[in-house]
């Protein structure tokens, strides 16, 4: 898989998709800015295993961020697209710091 083949959502576009997880990647900084009430937490380094995939595998989308979705949420992205080929597999664009100017009242300090 390469980074061309990374399918991107807006923010606004992360509530609107159908049987869908949505996944906080952040892993040391997970506690700056707060946390979006609709996602989950699975730490990038987590994000392969066994628990992780069996949490993951009832979605038919699942949705990835970072800080910033540079560089972690594009490589969960990938990692997932191998694991789970038949899924669709998003990264949101601006990361966290879109989320939370999207969705000022769904943020939990």
């Amino acid at each position: 898989m390469q980074k061309s083949q990374i399918k991107f959502c807006n923010p606004s576009d992360l509530l609107k998709l159908q049987n869908a997880i949505i996944i906080d990647v952040r892993n040391y900084d997970y506690n700056e800015g707060g946390h979006f009430e609709k996602a989950i937490n699975i730490p990038i380094e987590d994000i392969t295993s066994e628990q992780s995939i069996e949490k993951l595998s009832s979605y038919s989308t699942i949705a990835v961020y970072c800080m910033y979705s540079q560089q972690r949420g594009p490589a969960a992205a990938i990692d997932l697209m191998q694991i789970f080929p038949d899924k669709k597999i998003v990264v949101c664009c601006g990361g966290f710091c879109a989320v939370r100017q999207a969705f000022k009242d769904m943020i939990l300090e």
